[in-house]
């Protein structure tokens, strides 16, 4: 098939299905029309880090970057055994989170640098259309205070789907933020715990939160319920818990549950 037939509609369908580094080898300078296509109306570029060797990374970021830094929705960084050293690159190739402002999900896997997170509870904070956050199998010292990684997260204004999974370094227990999120609704929060205490203060400050999946652990003492006037605005729970008599009460609060 000759792919310079397709309709203009057509064709950035297709380019969903390449990687970024094929797409532009394979299209980019091939004629104007492609250039045109793939610069001013694809919107939808997902950059997916993840897996790419160093000098694919090198082109990626230093050839087409530049060109499609306002239209790229999707950012996946990694630090896996196919990409070990990739965020020491990060600061050189991303100086700047600015330059991402149409970006709408943000994901890190086996990042294990604090200094890297260190910059990234403030610059997040500059991409406002961000509404997924993901943080997987990342390995931070305890030079940086999980409760302040909360507060941050909790502070992004757009934020609705919020996945911590496997965040050492620092206290596996989730410690409810101090600050109160208005767009968070999904809060998937794996290979840690959450205490039972914590639950309220988190409720009150995520009141829009629909979707709740974690591991709860009672500590408290038996008889401890929360306040009567207290309902919870969860549609969906999926947690892993002790019954006790303080657990078997939390449902009593989930009348929204289907």
């Amino acid at each position: 098939m000759n792919l310079e037939c397709l309709a203009n509609e057509i064709l950035p369908d297709l380019f969903e299905y390449f990687k970024i580094e094929d797409l532009f080898h394979t299209f980019y300078n091939v004629n104007y029309r492609f250039n045109i296509l793939l610069l001013k109306y694809f919107h939808s570029y997902h950059l997916d880090l993840q897996s790419v060797s160093k000098s694919n990374l090198h082109v990626i970021c230093t050839k087409y970057l530049p060109l499609i830094r306002y239209q790229i929705i999707s950012l996946r960084f990694s630090d896996d055994d196919d990409t070990p050293v990739q965020s020491k690159y990060i600061p050189i190739y991303f100086p700047s989170f600015l330059q991402l402002s149409h970006l709408r999900a943000l994901s890190f896997y086996c990042i294990n640098s604090s200094n890297l997170m260190e910059r990234l509870i403030i610059e997040w904070h500059q991409l406002p259309c961000l509404t997924t956050l993901s943080i997987i199998n990342c390995n931070f010292t305890m030079k940086i205070d999980f409760h302040t990684i909360i507060n941050s997260i909790w502070s992004l204004n757009h934020l609705v789907y919020c996945y911590l999974d496997g965040i050492y370094g620092t206290s596996t227990s989730f410690i409810a933020p101090d600050v109160t999120s208005l767009s968070i609704q999904y809060l998937f929060y794996q290979r840690g715990s959450m205490d039972w205490d914590v639950l309220p203060k988190l409720m009150k400050n995520t009141p829009y939160l629909r979707s709740l999946n974690t591991n709860i652990i009672d500590y408290s003492e038996p008889g401890k319920e929360l306040s009567s006037y207290t309902t919870f605005t969860l549609t969906r729970l999926n947690v892993y818990m002790r019954v006790t008599t303080n657990t078997l009460s939390f449902w009593k609060y989930l009348p929204n549950l289907s």
